[in-house]
């Protein structure tokens, strides 16, 4: 007789249990899903630097004239990527080039 009663105060018990752990699963997946959206965006970042790299390296030619056209063709590069739709620009006296690892940018 008790155990008939017992089984009727926990009946609710099974669907508690049952909604957390759903729960928990969405929780997991949503965080799955972020992760690998910010690891996609990393890359994609990377890909647009590097390739903005290897664009200015293509404009050096030893001289003056190389490093402008070195960083025009670096923003250029960057104004390819289709970030939010934003250009990309910044002051000319921040760009500094040098052979030796002794420059003034360390």
């Amino acid at each position: 007789m008790k155990d008939i009663q017992r089984r009727k105060n926990e009946r609710g018990s099974i669907l508690a249990m049952s909604a957390l752990g759903m729960l928990s699963v969405l929780l997991a997946v949503g965080l799955g899903v972020d992760i690998s959206r910010f690891y996609l965006a990393k890359g994609e970042l990377q890909n647009a630097a590097d390739a903005s790299a290897l664009a200015a390296v293509s404009g050096l030619n030893g001289g003056a004239v190389g490093i402008t056209e070195a960083t025009n063709r670096a923003v250029q590069s960057m104004n390819n990527y289709n970030f939010n739709k934003t250009g990309v620009s910044f002051p000319r006296a921040n760009v500094q080039f040098a052979v030796n690892l002794d420059g003034p940018y360390m």
